[in-house]
């Protein structure tokens, strides 16, 4: 029984009142079995003010079964013959009608329509613009065919007039969110976004995907959201509940100069308020057009002074100089704040939440990431909404796979974590968990993981990392239960070599003040709860208090905890990469490595994932000969 902890059904709570309901809960309402993992994990949450119950909504007892494996192509159908990067449908806006594309055997993309005269048209290769919005939470279900009077009120609710040969129904949405009207006007004025030329056609979802479940035209062009989005000359962002005055004015008062905290405050709630910043499609499509993205208003009036990234980007600009504060006054471990602190931190946490700061540092595995903040009207759109931003394909959206087929959440997680394994090596394995992680799902980065906030001088997944590794996922056996695991072929050493290698580096600076900049970082996995052991802290791995520390004092704290450890459980570093870091100041500059921590299990079990770490490159280690396993 998976996920039956979180999800949208406790959006609207407070962290507070979610507590207050899992005590409930555990007190005297639902039965539940005391000596279950859902148990423990739920009550591990309660002791700890910094920790909510799981977003994820892992159970850490589900006896689903999880396979990484591909869908097979077995004669569905396809994308078309040449399509490239084009969609396969664009609204032709001056007579609303729905276009699909064909090919004219030329490599032009063609668009065939009737024009306002009823003469044949013939589009090659247009410009098109597109559009952003959120809908799905505002459907008016179609009554079913033998609700006679519901259909017909259905059918008489003010809808956008768009031709598309009776092919699907334009879904009809609640008007006090989505007027048509001003739809209609929205329609007209992305044809003619400023700084661009004016076109004709516009992409925009409900008029361009079929939006019958089940249908294969539907779920392959939710593989194909890069291409669309990237080719579009424009995109507008719809904020159709705000009006253009509040819009320009909010701009204007994100973009002034200085750090105005209240005001700051004020504006950037107003902005993440709309439901366009909750959205996970949106997430994804703001990651990949955030340079040709411009904002529009309620009645479809669009605001040229500001593109997506000028937004991004100055919110990263005050979330950063914020949060730099705030770690310079000891902020989190104060007894006491004053309001001002407060609101800095609170800002902090919005564009955290949000995922702005994760936007902006343009890496997709920031985004996925950060997505937990996001919401889906289905839960396999957690892997759909986002699959993209990698230029990935899983489940349903993958060719000539069966479009009726269905996957749990786990397995299309499974999917996309094994793809990003053999593509990605070094960057899907640099993250930690920050909650509890499933049994058996250690081994892919998901959407509750965070990359990890170590002092070089750019966030970590921005760099380019060279691959000293292969990775794999592979269908297994796991205490009699068919999932997934990682496989690894490559370099392995044991954490109690490595660790009087990197004690030695810092020995000079270990007898000075705590703050110097230790040789090697190291960050952990998050877990539900643990005896504590001798020299243990809770904010090496705790759940609610786990943090990222830097500092050379904390490092090494936490390098003669693990090595203490590793004495009855081996600890392994399995070598990931290396990168190159910018020297800044006295710094050193160079090249550093990266590696995964493994934890052994037991004789031909797989190894357990840990944490990541990382150190500087001028430390000789011996690595040896190239190694292969399994890891969760």
């Amino acid at each position: 029984m998976p996920r039956e902890i979180a999800g949208p059904r406790w959006e609207s709570l407070s962290e507070n009142d979610e507590l207050a309901l899992f005590r409930g809960i555990l007190d005297e309402g639902e039965e539940i079995d005391e000596d279950s993992d859902r148990f423990n994990l739920i009550h591990s949450a309660i002791p700890h003010e910094n920790t909510h119950p799981p977003r994820s909504g892992y159970t850490n007892d589900s006896r689903q079964h999880i396979s990484c494996a591909l869908p097979q192509h077995v004669g569905y159908p396809t994308d078309p013959p040449g399509i490239g990067d084009w969609p396969r449908r664009l609204l032709h806006v001056p007579t609303m009608t729905s276009v699909e594309y064909t090919s004219d055997g030329s490599g032009n993309a063609t668009y065939k329509y009737k024009g306002a005269d009823g003469s044949l048209q013939w589009a090659y290769n247009p410009r098109y613009n597109a559009i952003s919005y959120t809908w799905g939470r505002y459907v008016i279900k179609k009554p079913n065919e033998q609700d006679r009077e519901g259909l017909k009120r259905w059918e008489r609710l003010p809808v956008l007039k768009i031709k598309n040969e009776g092919k699907w129904d334009i879904p009809r949405v609640r008007s006090e969110y989505i007027d048509v009207k001003n739809f209609e006007r929205l329609l007209s004025t992305a044809c003619r976004v400023a700084h661009q030329t004016p076109v004709d056609f516009v992409w925009l979802d409900v008029a361009c995907i079929n939006q019958q479940d089940g249908n294969s035209e539907k779920n392959l062009e939710i593989g194909r959201q890069a291409s669309i989005f990237r080719n579009a000359k424009a995109v507008v962002i719809w904020l159709h509940q705000k009006s253009h005055t509040h819009l320009t004015r909010s701009i204007q008062d994100l973009m002034a100069p200085g750090y105005d905290t209240s005001k700051l405050h004020t504006t950037i709630d107003w902005f993440l308020s709309d439901k366009w910043f909750s959205s996970l499609w949106t997430y994804q499509e703001a990651y990949l057009s955030q340079d040709k993205a411009w904002f529009s208003s309620q009645l479809g009036v669009i605001y040229p002074g500001m593109s997506l990234a000028g937004f991004v980007n100055r919110c990263a600009e005050i979330g950063n100089y914020y949060e730099r504060h705030l770690v310079s006054i000891g902020y989190y471990t104060l007894p006491s704040r004053t309001h001002e602190q407060k609101l800095k931190a609170e800002i902090c946490e919005l564009l955290d939440n949000q995922g702005i700061l994760a936007l902006a540092q343009r890496s997709p595995f920031a985004l996925y990431s950060a997505s937990w903040g996001r919401q889906t009207q289905k839960e396999w759109d957690r892997i759909y909404g986002i699959q993209q931003v990698f230029l990935l394909r899983v489940g349903t959206s993958v060719e000539g796979s069966n479009p009726n087929a269905t996957y749990n959440i786990l397995t299309l997680e499974a999917q996309l974590g094994g793809l990003l394994l053999e593509n990605f090596p070094v960057n899907s394995q640099l993250h930690v968990f920050e909650e509890p992680v499933m049994r058996g799902a250690g081994w892919h980065i998901s959407s509750t993981s965070r990359i990890p906030r170590w002092d070089f001088p750019r966030p970590l997944q921005s760099y380019d990392f060279r691959r000293r590794c292969t990775l794999k996922a592979v269908d297994s056996v796991v205490d009699g239960l068919e999932t997934a695991i990682g496989h690894y072929n490559g370099y392995l050493l044991g954490l109690s070599s490595l660790q009087p290698l990197w004690q030695n580096a810092d020995r000079m600076q270990l007898a000075g003040p705590p703050n110097f900049r230790s040789v090697h970082k190291i960050s952990l996995d998050v877990v539900a709860w643990s005896m504590s052991t001798p020299g243990e802290r809770p904010e090496f791995r705790k759940w609610g208090t786990r943090r990222d520390d830097p500092s050379g004092n904390y490092q090494h704290q936490l390098l003669a905890w693990l090595g203490m450890q590793s004495r009855t459980a081996i600890i392994s570093v399995l070598l990931l990469g290396d990168f190159d870091v910018e020297a800044v100041g006295q710094d050193y500059g160079g090249t550093h490595y990266c590696g995964m921590l493994l934890q052994d299990e037991g004789h031909r079990k797989p190894k357990k994932r840990i944490g990541v770490c990382a150190w500087r490159g001028d430390i000789v280690v011996p690595w040896g000969i190239l190694q292969t396993g399994t890891f969760t």
